[in-house]
This record gives structure tokens, sequence and C-alpha cells, in this order.
């Protein structure tokens, strides 16, 4: 029984997938926002697909990367 459910799970799982997610409006790192190493960075996602009501809500996962600038070669970090 628990592997007929496992089955099931995992093939709805393949079947609920969200696209096209994109940042909407400008990326905003306020100068107040600058301490130090730390940078506050705003942003606002967007995707298709999603399944968010008054009970469920969506999530995306967000990497960030920086480089410094005129740097040779171009090399990017993770934050």
């Amino acid at each position: 029984m628990r592997y007929i459910v496992s089955i099931c799970l995992c093939f709805f799982a393949l079947l609920s997938e969200g696209n096209n997610v994109r940042i909407v409006g400008t990326v905003k790192t306020p100068q107040s926002g600058i301490e130090g190493d730390i940078v506050s960075v705003y942003f606002t996602l967007e995707w298709e697909n999603s399944w968010r009501d008054s009970y469920n809500h969506d999530a995306v996962y967000v990497t960030l990367r920086y480089k410094f600038m005129n740097a040779s070669p171009e090399i990017w970090y993770p934050l």
C-alpha cells in the first residue's frame, strides 16, 4: 500500500509545476539597506500555474550571485 501511495505522490508531483518565473517591477537595493557586508535586495516575483489561495501558498527557491565590476576574469560568487 505504501508503495502505491509513494508512486501516486511522485506522479502528481511531476504534474504540478510552476513556470515562467519572472521579476516584476524594479529590483531595489536602498542605500539604507547596505550595512558592512550585508545588502538588502527587494523584488517581486510572479509565476504561472500558481495554486495560492486563502489556505495554500506557493514558494520559489531564489539564489543570488554577484560579480565585481570590471573584474578580469569575470567570476560570479554566490550570496
